[in-house]
């Protein structure tokens, strides 16, 4: 299987017209566009199935729970396949899909509560996406606590899905699809340089051998490598890819190495 692999498209800022190619199915890896921009833009762009996890900039100016309902609903009978928590098996591939917030935990256990703190102040993403759920005041917004929780329950969710002891199905293989990145390995130079890289990636690379593939985007850059073998369950793949647009106000494609026409066979 073919897979057209995209993300960080930012269509908010400019529009973005993906070339042609021979995949059998095109991955959105997130931050296509705000709210339900994105899954408008697959539809009209592609005729083969498209999977999609939204990114952090999906949900500005949102409350995530109320987006991610709608988000379920706009799909129904669409060839766009929105994962957050769920999965999806096309043409003998497990597609497993979530945002997957960080744990703040990548420069170590100790350093959580700093690096919650300072994200606070330096993600726009805890001024942008609002909470609208009832008996929240007005006006309240998203904290690193709360994005803290939702990333528990996704890695609750892939270990779970991943367990080898889970059984199988109907797939001969397993992708994973994320925003936020598994591993320290996707971020620039292949590891953590400043304390808001943990609001980027969460350690979880021994998750990826779990999958044959994982797909990721939000770091803005672009990425393919196999983490080393970890842990007690046989290595499946290792492989982690992203193919990230970036900011086109930085330029046409502002991210060095982006393929428009990138394409990942499993």
């Amino acid at each position: 299987m073919k897979l057209h692999i995209l993300s960080d498209t930012h269509l908010e800022l400019s529009g973005f017209q993906p070339p042609t190619t021979d995949a059998d199915i095109v991955v959105l890896a997130g931050d296509i566009g705000i709210g339900l921009q994105g899954i408008d833009w697959a539809e009209r762009s592609f005729d083969v199935p498209v999977v999609y996890v939204f990114g952090n900039h999906e949900y500005y100016g949102h409350d995530i729970d109320r987006l991610i309902d709608q988000a379920r609903k706009r799909c129904e009978g669409s060839n766009v396949h929105f994962l957050e928590n769920s999965t999806q098996v096309l043409d003998g591939v497990r597609f497993i899909g979530c945002t997957l917030w960080t744990d703040f935990a990548l420069r170590g256990c100790d350093e959580v509560e700093r690096n919650m703190a300072y994200a606070s102040l330096n993600m726009t993403d805890f001024q942008q996406i609002k909470l609208l759920q009832p008996g929240i005041p007005p006006g309240a917004r998203l904290s690193p606590r709360l994005t803290l929780a939702r990333h528990c329950a996704s890695r609750d969710f892939l270990e779970r899905t991943l367990e080898p002891s889970a059984g199988s199905g109907n797939w001969s293989q397993t992708v994973v699809v994320t925003h936020h990145a598994p591993s320290a390995m996707s971020l620039r130079g292949g590891k953590s340089w400043d304390i808001l890289d943990a609001a980027y990636a969460s350690h979880l690379d021994s998750l990826v051998g779990r999958a044959d593939l994982w797909i990721h985007g939000h770091t803005h850059v672009v990425a393919d490598y196999q983490v080393p073998e970890i842990g007690r369950f046989p290595q499946a793949g290792r492989r982690v890819v992203s193919n990230p647009r970036g900011y086109s106000d930085q330029g046409a494609d502002a991210v060095v190495g982006f393929d428009p026409q990138r394409v990942a066979r499993i």
